[in-house]
């Protein structure tokens, strides 16, 4: 048989088939691990996830799911629970089992007269209340400015820029920059977008990061900072 024919996968009434060097396996419940189709399959099966939510939005990213909605009454907050509960619903249906320690909540800015309470758990218990949660590597706050984020940025970016400083000899211009571009400026540029600061504490605390990093630099002694900077481009 020819190779691309060993690898074939069916969808018959939401059962997969997995046809792997001729032995068929049925996959009721869950995906194979240690596969390279594994991810696949994964997004394959969570594809659904928000087919019982009708009032809020359900976003995901691998095995990371959010769940939002503007709560404006107290009557939002019951339609968010029945939403929950839908979820709730698709995870037996799946034969999955989520993990409840992993649940967090985030409450953004005051309702006027609506009191957010705890939403409730697969399991029943009350979801934990957090002011700020990690999403994809940031740390979200609930005030929406990522402070305790930018001071964890500024707090390692200068611990790693110390350890380079220490390790390596070298002051020549290429070799820093490729160092400071490698392990400190992609540190904080990572979805700088989203957390791009508006105070200006925290704009000078990551400037100073890059000033002192560059005026390490041989023949950067004598330059200003906005000089360094023509001078490395």
């Amino acid at each position: 048989m020819e190779e691309k024919n060993r690898l074939e996968l069916y969808n018959f009434h939401n059962f997969l088939i997995i046809c792997i060097n001729l032995h068929i396996k049925n996959v009721i419940s869950g995906a194979p691990q240690g596969t390279v189709l594994a991810a696949i399959l994964f997004l394959i099966m969570i594809s659904d996830i928000d087919e019982n939510v009708k009032h809020c939005i359900v976003r995901s990213f691998a095995d990371d799911t959010r769940v939002s909605k503007k709560v404006n009454n107290t009557e939002d907050t019951k339609l968010m629970q029945n939403d929950l509960e839908g979820i709730y619903e698709w995870e037996k249906s799946n034969k999955m089992e989520f993990n409840t320690n992993k649940f967090e909540q985030m409450i953004h800015g005051n309702a006027n007269n609506v009191v957010v309470e705890s939403y409730k758990a697969s399991l029943g218990d009350e979801i934990q209340i957090k002011d700020t949660v990690k999403h994809l590597g940031i740390l979200a706050s609930n005030d929406l400015l990522f402070k305790e984020h930018m001071n964890k940025i500024i707090n390692s970016s200068k611990v790693v820029m110390g350890m380079l400083l220490r390790t390596f000899s070298t002051r020549e211009k290429d070799p820093m920059l490729k160092m400071y571009n490698t392990y400190i400026k992609s540190k904080m540029e990572y979805c700088c977008i989203v957390w791009s600061p508006v105070q200006q504490k925290y704009i000078n605390e990551l400037e100073k990061i890059q000033k002192s990093f560059t005026k390490k630099i041989n023949n950067m002694e004598e330059l200003d900072y906005h000089e360094s900077l023509i001078y490395l481009v």
